[in-house]
């Protein structure tokens, strides 16, 4: 059972038809180094690129603050909204 308005199915299906790159790419500007993408962390005061976006894993990670997870979490925390509108603001 779903703890959410949306179905689990649907959440899945969601998260793997956006890519995470594209999507947090219209948030914050990323420069691509091998197969991942580095950013500013917009959670912090970043003044050197410690964000990264995984292309294969579809996950970014900040290596100084911590915070990390999939496109979800992203938007949701950049945004300060919750999970169900990142969801549909995805969709």
């Amino acid at each position: 059972m779903t703890q959410y308005p949306i179905e689990d199915k649907k959440i899945e299906s969601i998260r793997k038809n956006a890519d995470i790159v594209t999507v947090i790419g219209t948030y914050i500007p990323l420069n691509k180094k091998g197969n991942n993408h580095v950013a500013l962390c917009p959670f912090h005061d970043d003044h050197n690129p410690s964000m990264v976006v995984n292309t294969n894993k579809q996950l970014f990670k900040c290596f100084v603050c911590g915070t990390g997870g999939n496109v979800f979490n992203f938007v949701s925390l950049y945004e300060k909204i919750g999970f169900v509108s990142a969801v549909a603001k995805v969709a």
